[in-house]
């Protein structure tokens, strides 16, 4: 993914991302949740999707402020 340039390229490059995990995660089981299925960000660990969910808030919390 390119590196957004100005504002407009910003907001879709972010609509486009948000779309996309927002399909992934809408597909989700509501009991799958919590079950570490996913590489995490940590050599030979896993995290659930719920997990990332935390840390993609958590990124965007420390990015605003």
């Amino acid at each position: 993914m390119a590196i957004p340039t100005s504002k407009d390229e910003l907001l879709a490059a972010i609509e486009k991302t948000f779309t996309q995990l927002s399909g992934d995660l809408d597909r989700v089981p509501p009991d799958a949740a919590r079950q570490p299925v996913l590489k995490g960000y940590v050599k030979d660990t896993m995290m659930s999707p719920a997990d990332l969910v935390a840390y993609l808030v958590g990124w965007n919390q420390q990015v605003l402020t």
